[in-house]
């Protein structure tokens, strides 16, 4: 397969075989997997992780702050495995969320992106492009003396959210808690904590 990919493509087979065999390959995936991921469960710091505040003896204000690779279902889900686990470490078995706060931020950036110019117009350049030839005045124009850049503007979501919590020693009547132990035990197994 690799044969005709390359044949097709006009590149050499080589190329694709050092860089699979590469014994650097697995450290760099592995940078690139850690480098982008989103934010663990763990307390705050860097302004990501979670935080709490306690309000009366048996209330709590918990709060999780994600980065930008967070999905806001985790930023929410960490929020409640905490208040799980603050009503336990105070000795409580339940506990009920009086007030929800959304503290996700979104902000705008603008980047900068080249542009391959053409005669026609301006075209993406494809992966294969850097083989093909270059030369003034003809098809192809000059990629370095030609270069035209466009701007992007793009989005940076941090979500976060921020739960009040009052706690229980026995589950109360007449309104709606959540059991701290298994809330605990499955928000751990669907994250694999």
């Amino acid at each position: 397969m690799w044969n005709s990919l390359s044949r097709c493509r006009n590149l050499d087979e080589g190329v694709f075989v050092s860089i699979l065999t590469n014994p650097m390959l697995p450290l760099f995936l592995g940078l690139m997997l850690i480098c982008s991921c989103a934010t663990p469960y763990r307390p705050l710091k860097n302004n990501t992780g979670y935080s709490e505040t306690t309000i009366a003896s048996n209330q709590f204000r918990i709060t999780f702050r994600g980065n930008a690779d967070t999905p806001l279902e985790r930023a929410y889900d960490f929020a409640m495995l905490r208040s799980a686990e603050v009503s336990q470490e105070h000795g409580f078995l339940h506990f009920a969320v009086l007030d929800v706060a959304n503290l996700s931020s979104a902000r705008s950036y603008t980047i900068r992106q080249p542009d391959m110019p053409y005669p026609w117009g301006v075209r993406q350049m494809t992966w294969y492009d850097w083989q093909a030839p270059v030369l003034v005045g003809s098809p192809y124009m000059d990629p370095i003396l030609a270069r035209t850049t466009h701007e992007e503007t793009r989005m940076y979501f941090k979500p976060g959210t921020s739960l009040t919590i009052q706690c229980f020693l026995s589950k109360p009547e007449k309104i709606f808690v959540f059991n701290a132990e298994e809330i605990r035990k499955q928000l751990k197994q669907k994250y694999g904590l």
